[in-house]
Formats: C-alpha cells, sequence, structure tokens
C-alpha cells in the first residue's frame, strides 16, 4: 500500500510540475499499450475477444431503428457506456452509428480548462477513442469529416465581425449561439464571470467560431444518417447542446445521460439537458412509503457516504471523522445555534446563469455573512468545496478568495473551513441547526438528517416542498430567521420522511445501475464485466433493458427497480 502511494504521489506531483511532459509521456504510454493485443488494456482485450462473437440477425425493416451516438465527449469510461450501449441496440436488431470527434474541437473542448487544451491531451484522446471504435467495429464518423472546405475560415469572418460586447446575443442561422456556448466557456474557464478579462473573452471567442460550424456539421450529420434517436452525454455543453437544437428542429428525439450520485449508476432524459432527479416525476413516488428493504438499503448507502466511500472522485483522503476534533481544530462552539453553508464551486455547470434567491452564488455568500455578522448569538460555518483543490483549475475563481476580498476582516462567529480540510461534512451536519445550500446536493443528506435546509438557488429539488425556497434577498432573510429562531425547528419527522422518500427516488429510482462496466473511481480504467455478448441481449438485465426500450422507443428511463412505483400510479408520465 505505502509503494502503490508513493507511485500516485510521484505521478501527482510530475503532472502538477510538467504538465506538459506528462501529457507528452501519456501519449507516448498509450501508443506503446495499443500497439500490439498482447500489451492493451483490459479494457482493450476485452473489446478484441467480444467483437469474435457473432451478432444476432437483423431485426425486421419495419421495426429497426437508425441510433446515432453523438460522441466528441471521448473520456474512457464514457467510451465505455456508448460501446457497451450500442452493442446492445445491435444485438436487439438495431442499427448504429457513432460519431467522434478527432481533434477537430482543440481550441474548444471541456477536456481541459483555462488557459488551455494541452494538445497532447487531445491527441491522446483520439487515439484511445479511434482504438476503442475500431476494436468494436461500430460505424465511425469523424467530425472533420463533416467540415465544409472553408468552414472555420468563414466562422472566424463571422465572429469577429461582431463586437465582444454583443457575443451573448449571437445568432447564427438562428441559433442562439452566444447564449448555447456559455455554459462551456464558464466551465473551461473555471469561472462564472466569462466576460471579466481579456483573455476570457478570447476563449469567447474560440467557442463561438467552433458553434458555427458545429451547426453546420450537425445539420449534414442528421440530413445525411437520418437517425430516429440521437444519444449524446449531458446536453449542456457546447457541441451537445447545438446537437439538441440541431435535433428539435428536424423533429429527431435525442435522449441525454449523465453520471448520477453512485458510481456505476447514470441519469437519463428526453429531449432536455440531464439535470440530476427529474422533478416532474417525484409526485409519483412522494405518496409512496419505502419499504423494509428500502429503507435498509438507503441506510446502508448513507454509512458509506459518511466513511468517505460511494465517490467517483476521492474529495476526502484524509477524512476527519471526530465531532469533537473538528470543532476544536475550527472552533464552533456547539452552544450556540450553528448554520453550515455549503457552496458549490463557482463554475458548476449545472448552476450557471440559473437565478433562485440570488442572481450569483457570491451574492448569496456575501447575504449570508452578512446577515450572521449582525447575530453573534450564532455562528455560521462555510464548508469550502473540496473541489476546488480537487479538480485542476479549480482554484482560479475560488470561494475562499471571494470572502477574503469582500470581507478582509470576517465577525468571530464566522468560520471557514478550506477547500483541502479532511473535516467531514457528515461531522457538520451533526452539529447543524440549518443548512444553507445554493446548488449543492448536500442538501438532500442534510435533510435526511432532520436539518431544516434553506435553498437560494434554482437546483433540482427546490419546489417540491421539502426545502425552504425564497424567491429573494429578502425572503432569504426571513427564512434564515424562521429557522435559526427555531420555528423551523430540526428532526420534525414528517419533513425527514418526505426527505427519506425524495433522497431514496433521487440516488436509488430516477438514476439506472448499468454494472456491465466496472469504473469505481475518475481516473480508474474502465472495465467490461461481461464475458459474452449473450449478456446484453434482451432479458439478461433489466436495467439494460430499461435504458435500450427508452432510447428506441421513447419510454421513461428509471432504474427497473422504479416499476413498483410507477405501477401503482394510474397516471402516465408525460414527456
Amino acid at each position: 500500500m505505502a509503494a502503490h502511494m508513493s507511485i500516485r504521489a510521484l505521478k501527482v506531483r510530475l503532472r502538477s510540475r510538467f504538465p506538459r511532459l506528462w501529457r507528452i509521456l501519456i501519449y507516448a504510454w498509450w501508443s506503446v499499450r495499443i500497439a500490439t493485443p498482447w500489451t492493451e488494456s483490459a479494457f482493450f482485450r476485452g473489446l478484441r475477444r467480444l467483437r469474435r462473437e457473432a451478432s444476432p440477425g437483423a431485426m425486421p425493416a419495419e421495426g429497426r431503428k437508425k441510433i446515432l451516438f453523438f460522441a466528441t465527449r471521448q473520456e474512457r469510461d464514457q467510451l465505455a457506456m456508448l460501446t457497451t450501449l450500442a452493442w446492445s441496440l445491435q444485438r436487439r436488431g438495431h442499427e448504429v452509428l457513432t460519431l467522434g470527434c478527432d481533434q477537430a474541437l482543440t481550441s474548444s473542448c471541456n477536456s481541459g480548462n483555462f488557459p488551455a487544451l494541452n494538445p497532447w491531451s487531445c491527441r491522446t484522446c483520439h487515439l484511445y477513442a479511434r482504438h476503442t471504435h475500431a476494436l468494436s467495429d461500430i460505424h465511425t464518423e469523424w467530425l472533420s469529416e463533416l467540415l465544409p472546405q472553408g468552414g472555420k475560415e468563414r466562422a472566424c469572418e463571422l465572429v469577429d465581425a461582431v463586437d465582444p460586447e454583443r457575443y451573448p446575443a449571437l445568432e447564427y442561422r438562428g441559433y442562439a449561439i452566444g447564449r448555447i456556448v456559455r455554459h462551456s466557456v464558464g466551465h473551461f474557464l473555471r469561472t462564472d464571470q466569462i466576460t471579466a478579462e481579456t483573455s476570457s473573452v478570447a476563449k469567447y471567442r474560440d467557442w463561438l467560431i467552433s458553434a458555427v460550424w458545429l451547426v453546420d456539421a450537425c445539420e449534414l450529420l442528421v440530413e445525411k444518417h437520418g437517425p430516429d434517436t440521437i444519444v449524446l452525454l449531458n446536453g449542456l455543453f457546447a457541441p451537445e447542446s447545438i446537437m439538441l437544437e440541431v435535433a428539435k428542429r428536424q423533429n429527431v428525439r435525442v435522449v441525454t445521460w449523465e453520471g448520477a450520485y453512485r458510481p456505476e449508476s447514470n441519469f437519463f432524459a428526453h429531449d432536455r439537458p440531464t439535470d440530476m432527479a427529474d422533478p416532474a416525476m417525484w409526485p409519483v413516488f412522494s405518496e409512496i412509503p419505502l419499504t423494509e428493504e428500502e429503507d435498509a438499503e438507503f441506510d446502508a448507502y448513507l454509512s458509506e457516504k459518511e466513511s468517505g466511500g460511494g465517490y467517483l472522485i476521492d474529495y476526502f483522503p484524509d477524512i476527519n471523522k471526530s465531532t469533537a476534533a473538528v470543532c476544536s481544530e475550527f472552533g464552533i462552539d456547539r452552544s450556540r445555534k450553528i448554520a453550515v453553508l455549503f457552496p458549490n464551486i463557482t463554475w458548476d455547470s449545472t448552476l450557471f446563469e440559473k437565478k433562485g434567491a440570488f442572481a450569483l452564488m457570491a451574492e448569496w455568500i456575501e447575504a449570508s455573512i452578512e446577515w450572521f455578522a449582525t447575530r453573534p448569538e450564532a455562528q455560521l460555518v462555510i464548508r469550502i468545496h473540496p473541489a476546488e483543490v480537487a479538480l485542476s483549475g479549480a482554484d482560479r475563481d475560488s470561494v475562499v478568495e471571494l470572502i477574503e476580498k469582500r470581507f478582509p476582516q470576517l465577525p468571530s462567529n464566522i468560520v471557514i473551513i478550506p477547500p483541502g480540510s479532511g473535516a467531514s461534512s457528515y461531522v457538520l451536519m451533526s452539529v447543524a441547526d440549518c443548512g444553507l445550500v445554493y446548488g449543492s446536493t448536500t442538501g438532500i443528506e442534510l435533510g435526511v438528517r432532520g436539518v431544516p435546509v434553506i435553498v437560494a438557488g434554482d437546483v433540482y429539488y427546490r419546489g417540491l416542498g421539502l426545502s425552504l425556497d425564497p424567491k429573494t434577498p429578502e425572503e432569504y432573510d426571513a427564512a434564515l430567521d424562521e429557522v435559526m429562531s427555531g420555528r423551523v425547528h430540526k428532526n420534525d419527522p414528517a419533513r425527514v420522511e418526505a426527505w427519506r422518500r425524495y433522497a431514496h427516488y433521487a440516488i436509488f429510482l430516477a438514476p439506472v445501475p448499468l454494472r456491465q462496466i466496472r469504473y469505481e473511481r475518475v481516473g480508474d480504467l474502465p472495465t467490461l464485466r461481461y464475458k459474452s455478448l449473450t449478456e446484453l441481449d434482451e432479458g439478461q438485465d433489466p436495467n439494460l433493458d430499461v435504458v435500450c426500450r427508452g432510447i428506441v422507443e421513447g419510454t421513461p428511463i428509471l432504474a427497473a427497480s422504479a416499476a413498483r412505483v410507477l405501477a401503482m400510479d394510474k397516471s402516465e408520465p408525460s414527456y
């Protein structure tokens, strides 16, 4: 274990101090790994072995659908997912094709972050994707093949004819590209202030240029192949968002997907970006008590999270689970009423330019500090998101710096827990009388532990009758008064039960577990659990059947275990 950790530490140090050299070495490493079947990774060996099997007979033409996987995002786990779903659909008799990126998006790709996507990362991505698609034998087209001659040059001329101040309103052939690309630009810049600097405006320009020719390329792709369904990741970022808009115009159904709370489970949505648990489905589940088995399943999940497990990203390698130690280290006074504030990172794509009680998360944090500054009898604890030190470039728009700039001298009753601290968030929840969130999933975990939750942003569980959801700064102050005065109290049995039902829905029923792919942590190499393509056939896994049926027929895509609840509800979910 010590040797493993030392190697890991060496890799981290090399990657941080010599990023270009690190990326060159990674490219060379993968070039060698895929050179022969004997040096390939377990994933590639699995693909090679599985493709030796004969596919089943084709479905009659009247029932066969054409499915396009739009896959310009090519992370290794995403390629494993794509391949598995594509093979599953082929086994059911449908026609499948893939659109991949062959380094066409070098200047505008969210696999990188400010100041630039490393070109060696781009080459490695294409190398890995090309080898995956070649071994899977799925018909693949590449983005550059759809670029008209001189398309990039014409896109540059069009964008450069526009004053940068008008970028947000820029349209191309009726597509609001100035708005569409903003999620991508904010994510790349690692800030929600995407026009604050000259260098940021230059990156905005890069995305707008790619958006112009992507509109043309996506329309050509749909016209050329006439897919019945397009499957793509997330739907918020620029290429996928443009493809989604093109599909709407062409009346082509779209299925989006994104990783969920637990490893190896995914959210799916129809004709819109994925947004975690679909709030439109919640009323179907809200009145159904959890079974004894579901209660036990949920409690086991909570226990795992409190121990630091169940995360795709290891945010807490040195977790401190001692309440006494954490309170002592940071001066948390349990004799006072305590509110714990859990901010997101400022550039969280699910919250970008969504308004709740405050237009920006920074305004909410400032308002919270100012409220508690006048109430020394209470204490505010701010747990900075650990992603600020765990994700590359995440500290560029740091909440810590935001607070220090606005409040050079914090009141004594305001406690800041830095992002690198191992202090367990669950310790903080246990001492909290009030939970404050803007868009954090932590609000759900506060709620199931009986802590009243005030939601200041436009998060997916807002407005469901679970939390306090102020619409203005004044209503936010009033909500704080309600909770901190005790008029809204902890451990209300009805509220806790409602939160538990919602949390079980959001964690176990809304997302679909797909165990065909082993992928437990970000950075792991994915492997395939299935030994034969027959394991992907209809009837072998009810969850895989739900996903394939949803892609082909447009039916709701929820965990197969949700069927019990849906069967009890007489209304039909609308999509």
